[in-house]
């Protein structure tokens, strides 16, 4: 696991080089407001160079026996759940332009946190409408994307 982690980490970090500096050659901010074409590229390579980073160093460091280091991912105690989150996964896009950008955004991120993070609907909810207006404000107000209106909003 180890061996394919670090080259799985090493093409990681040659891919968001490659778009990182494919991504400055784009032109910059058009009538000087905003980010430009470019910055989003840079700023997802940049991101995906972290991630490399993280995987070449957590597949370089030694814990346990056998040198891996267990990763925590949800789990599905029943497979309903599994279901449940590829539905959601499928009828997003299917009805974000009949419900609109906001409220099918809420449903899906109420939807994958009740179900990925065991939380109350108090919590669900609460991280749900935060990142749904952070969402909204990042892509409608800053990066001056239009949105599915849908139905209702």
């Amino acid at each position: 696991m180890q061996k394919a982690d670090r080259i799985v980490g090493i093409l990681i970090l040659l891919i968001s080089i490659l778009f990182g500096t494919q991504a400055m050659r784009l032109p910059g901010p058009i009538g000087g407001r905003g980010i430009g074409p470019g910055g989003m590229p840079l700023v997802i390579s940049t991101a995906l160079l972290l991630c490399g980073i993280v995987l070449l160093y957590r597949s370089c460091r030694r814990r346990g026996p056998h040198g891996d280091l267990s990763l925590s991912w949800p789990a599905f105690k029943e497979n309903r759940n599994f279901y449940i989150v590829l539905i959601a996964l499928f009828a997003y896009p299917a009805l974000i332009c009949l419900l609109g950008y906001v409220i099918c955004t809420f449903l899906f991120l109420s939807v994958l946190t009740k179900i990925l993070g065991r939380l109350s609907w108090k919590y669900v909810g609460l991280i749900s409408l935060i990142s749904t207006v952070f969402l909204y404000f990042a892509f409608k107000v800053w990066f001056y994307m239009p949105l599915p209106r849908g139905f209702f909003w």
